[in-house]
Formats: C-alpha cells, sequence, structure tokens
C-alpha cells in the first residue's frame, strides 16, 4: 500500500509539471500550434517549459532529453520497432536505467489528433523491460486544448 501511495504523490507530482508547461505552451506559443508548425517545432518549446517545471520537483537531477536513441551504448528498440524506437521525450539519468527511468512522453498534434493503438504499444513497450519506465503519457495537442492521458 504504502509504493501505490509513494507512486501517485510522484505521479502528481510529474502532471502538475507536465500541465503547467503544456498552460505556458498554449500561453506563450499558441502562434506555433494555431499556424500547424511541425510537431517537432512545438515540441522543442514544450519540453523547454517541462524542463523549467522540473526543476521545482524531486526530478531536479533527472535530464530532460527529446528524440533520445540510445540505451547505454546501444540503439533503443522495441519488439515492434526492431530497426529502433525513439520517444518523444523521455525523464531519466543518462548512462543508467532502471530504476532512473522515470517517464516517457509520446506528442501528437494536430487539427483532430489522436493516440493510435501503435503509440500506446510504443509506451507500454518502453514501461516493460529492459527499459522499464515507470510512467507513460501522451500529449495531444489541438488548436483548442490539450489532452493528456497517462498510460
Amino acid at each position: 500500500m504504502k509504493n501505490s501511495i509513494i507512486n501517485e504523490q510522484e505521479r502528481l507530482v510529474l502532471d502538475g509539471a507536465i500541465r503547467r508547461a503544456l498552460d505556458i505552451l498554449y500561453k506563450t506559443d499558441f502562434y506555433l500550434i494555431e499556424n500547424q508548425l511541425h510537431e517537432q517545432c512545438i515540441a522543442f518549446r514544450f519540453g523547454g517549459y517541462l524542463l523549467e517545471e522540473l526543476k521545482h520537483t524531486i526530478y531536479s537531477e533527472y535530464d530532460l532529453d527529446a528524440e533520445y536513441n540510445k540505451n547505454m551504448d546501444r540503439k533503443k528498440w522495441l519488439k515492434s520497432w526492431p530497426k529502433g524506437a525513439r520517444p518523444d521525450f523521455i525523464l531519466h539519468k543518462r548512462g543508467d536505467n532502471s530504476p532512473s527511468n522515470i517517464l516517457i512522453i509520446e506528442l501528437k498534434k494536430g487539427v483532430k489528433p489522436r493516440v493510435t493503438e501503435k503509440d500506446k504499444k510504443k509506451i507500454t513497450e518502453f514501461m516493460q523491460y529492459p527499459y522499464c519506465y515507470k510512467y507513460g503519457v501522451t500529449i495531444l495537442l489541438s488548436q483548442r486544448t490539450y489532452e493528456l492521458s497517462w498510460v
């Protein structure tokens, strides 16, 4: 029971940081979303805001990386992506693995963004051995608002 309470508290800390970063993104960089700039452009801005928000949490000593394609000295890959897989964002400690792999984020944008079964599978596989990310999140960015879902 104690671990589930700790896990829920950790998840709430992450949820708050992510939502604050998204609120800042929509307030500061709505032009990017409204004008349908490339997902990587928007993700870059979001990542900067999220990094700043994480500095004020228990995750201040962790690294937030985008499109991180290595697992130690090898290419990141999954059963469903044997040629390699890159999460949009990960929160981890570089050069380490579980239990330092905290969060994987997949971000989608568009007029009617949606999470596919393939997206969910990617996150789920990253949450299993050998990566063992503790939490997984999908973020949908539409022109009106965002939708955040925990996997």
